[in-house]
């Protein structure tokens, strides 16, 4: 039966505990045996290389070849990936903006902060210029109201209409 590994955080342990233990025993023959191994796989990339230069050269063109052409084929992958993200990412957030009911409150804020301002103007002691452009800010700001009041039908300045009035019996 084949030796399973398990990995945590502190040390890498085998399941099998004769393999763990000739493993550890025998820790330097092993680290030997993978240098020779490593060596030898050096030495016949070397000698290949000298035996036929030019051949060696081209299998190596080669091998670059298709690790660069599978690593692009990632690369596309994470790209399509990356934008599916940030489309999904971009419409979640448009939608936040273009919501109907979010719109009438900002459009609503907006007259408000208008509204606010204007009672500033009010309040403040102003020469006579600075009254006529206050005037006329109230007419742009009437007409705006106006307009707005007229395409929203929850518009807080627009009247209530007599079908949402409930009659009260008082008796």
């Amino acid at each position: 039966m084949p030796a399973k590994k398990t990995q945590s955080k502190k040390q890498t342990t085998y399941i099998d505990p004769e393999l763990e233990k000739f493993a550890t025993e025998n820790k330097e023959m092993v680290e030997q045996l993978l240098m020779a191994e490593r060596s030898r796989i050096l030495e016949t990339i070397a000698n290949e290389e000298r035996k036929d230069p030019k051949e060696f050269i081209l299998s190596q063109e080669e091998l670059a070849k298709k690790t660069y052409d599978r690593e692009k084929v990632l690369a596309e992958d994470l790209a399509v990936y990356g934008r599916r993200k940030f489309e999904d990412t971009a419409q979640g957030i448009v939608a936040m903006f273009i919501d109907p009911d979010f719109q009438r409150h900002m459009a609503t804020a907006g007259l408000e902060v208008l509204l606010a301002f204007d009672a500033l103007i009010n309040a403040a002691p102003l020469p006579e210029f600075a009254k006529e452009a206050a005037e006329k800010a109230r007419e742009t700001r009437d007409n705006a109201t106006k307009a707005y009041c007229a395409k929203n039908p929850s518009c807080p300045k627009k009247p209530a209409k007599a079908d949402h009035i409930e009659k009260v019996k008082i008796e």
